[in-house]
């Protein structure tokens, strides 16, 4: 699982085959095809923390002002 969490941090691979995604759908989706979402589904992946660690790559490349929230300055 530690390898997903690593490939899901780069948005322009699959989480399953470390293929590249098309340009289009490089924003928040995790596979390139049906085929990696089964293996997925079978493996039991977690994609609701999959896709929060990709969202938040994603803002963070784009320097999206809501990106990460720990380590800003002033939060308690």
């Amino acid at each position: 699982m530690k390898y997903m969490r690593q490939r899901a941090a780069d948005p322009d691979i699959c989480i399953i085959c470390a293929g590249p995604l098309e340009k289009r759908d490089r924003s928040f989706k995790l596979y390139c095809g049906q085929r990696c979402q089964k293996i997925g589904w079978r493996r039991g992946v977690n994609t609701e923390e999959l896709t929060a660690i990709r969202v938040n790559a994603v803002r963070t490349a784009h320097g999206h002002p809501m990106h990460a929230k720990e380590g800003k300055e002033g939060d308690p």
